[in-house]
């Protein structure tokens, strides 16, 4: 595969992926590890051939093994999370906040407002259809919005706002 290209597909898909591990595991160093993996197994893949699917698609896919390859080790393999750098305490209540959702609008939810993925893509991923989709994600905004986590802050709340913009 050409470095220029990868590196291009590197530049285009690196914060959503980023974003959503980052939520998914709740930490920085995590996602930051799970994301250099994601991306290296991307590449040896695409040594293999081009994608059958949008790029989005296929590495979020990749991103969702790693997550689940990630909370399949034992506990003494996981490593120990460093503090939280300032400023990202409020993804941290968001990703408390995402585990009282059924598992599904969670999902749909994280891959839709943090990986940046349309209704669409977030369907290819998770199976379902663009309009299950929508509808999961309207109602996990609501149950948020009605079942705010203990002592929410101001920047925690905005993403719920976002409504239906999406």
């Amino acid at each position: 595969m050409n470095d220029k290209v990868f590196i291009e597909l590197y530049r285009r898909h690196v914060n959503g992926v980023y974003r959503y591990l980052l939520v998914k595991t709740g930490n920085v160093y995590d996602a930051q590890h799970l994301t250099a993996q994601t991306f290296q197994a991307a590449r040896q893949a695409l040594t293999q051939g081009p994608a059958a699917e949008a790029e989005a698609v296929w590495l979020i896919r990749l991103a969702r093994r790693q997550v689940a390859d990630y909370f399949q080790r034992p506990p003494q393999a996981i490593t120990r999370k460093p503090p939280t750098p300032p400023g990202l305490e409020p993804l941290q209540h968001i990703a408390c906040a995402l585990h009282t959702l059924p598992a599904g609008p969670a999902e749909a939810l994280a891959l839709r407002v943090f990986a940046g993925l349309s209704a669409a893509e977030v369907g290819e991923v998770l199976g379902a259809s663009e309009a299950d989709i929508k509808q999961w994600v309207y109602h996990a905004i609501r149950h948020l919005q009605a079942h705010p986590m203990d002592a929410p802050t101001e920047e925690s709340q905005e993403w719920i706002e976002i409504e239906m913009k999406l």
